[in-house]
């Protein structure tokens, strides 16, 4: 046979039914409920006012909120999204702020929420990312087999133009095979150096690189071995 179970509420009700009883004094019930003294005063208290009704545990949220948005902040809020809705909840407290210069603005992340509850919010579509490092590396047993390729940060030379440096390593003997400075980052001028390189070391098993441009990419099959 199961045990029965028995709830908080059905103890109260056992406390003040055994109470009522006047067969046991207030210091034996609170041992043998194991409650403190101001526990039992405080049910024994709300049944006199409002009888077994009243001993369900009581909410504890606050009745009222100081810091609760006005609700014809939020009505305003609700009518500007329809009348512009394409607009997030920063750009119409902003002009909120234009308007009512005087009143209170509410924080972005409470418009976002009051735009929430109201339904004018779409949840955002989020991209799908693919890692980069689906493969494993290529194993490295003698030169050529597998060279590393990356951009070395970027700096701002004396005319104002900026530099990047492109540089290629051979992963067996560390040997650098190519410390170009590019304008830019883009495909073409990489492809030249790389172009140069196959000419004169011949071409690696694999090529190894970051998720960067223009190595690699996020899109479907990237990978980090070229």
């Amino acid at each position: 046979m199961p045990w029965n179970e028995v709830t908080k509420m059905e103890q109260v009700k056992q406390f003040i039914n055994a109470w009522l009883s006047q067969r046991y004094s207030k210091i034996e019930l609170c041992q043998q409920f194991n409650i403190s003294r101001p526990t039992a005063d405080k049910w024994i208290a709300r049944h006199a006012q409002v009888g077994f009704d009243g001993l369900s545990e009581l909410s504890r949220r606050p009745k009222t909120s100081p810091n609760a948005t006005p609700q014809w902040i939020v009505e305003w809020l609700v009518a500007m999204k329809y009348k512009y809705p394409t607009w997030g909840a920063k750009k119409l407290l902003d002009l909120f702020k234009r308007e009512y210069p005087q009143a209170k603005t509410p924080a972005d992340s409470t418009g976002d929420l009051i735009l929430a509850r109201a339904g004018l919010v779409k949840a955002r579509r989020y991209k799908r990312r693919f890692s980069a490092d689906i493969k494993p590396f290529a194993n490295c047993l003698t030169l050529n087999d597998c060279w590393s390729v990356d951009f070395k940060g970027q700096f701002q030379l004396g005319n104002q133009k900026w530099c990047y440096p492109l540089m290629v390593t051979d992963n067996y003997s560390r040997y650098i095979l190519v410390c170009q400075a590019l304008p830019n980052t883009k495909s073409a001028p990489a492809i030249t150096q790389f172009e140069r390189l196959f000419n004169e070391f011949g071409l690696p098993w694999a090529i190894r690189s970051d998720n960067g441009s223009p190595f690699a990419s996020q899109a479907l099959g990237g990978d980090e071995t070229l």
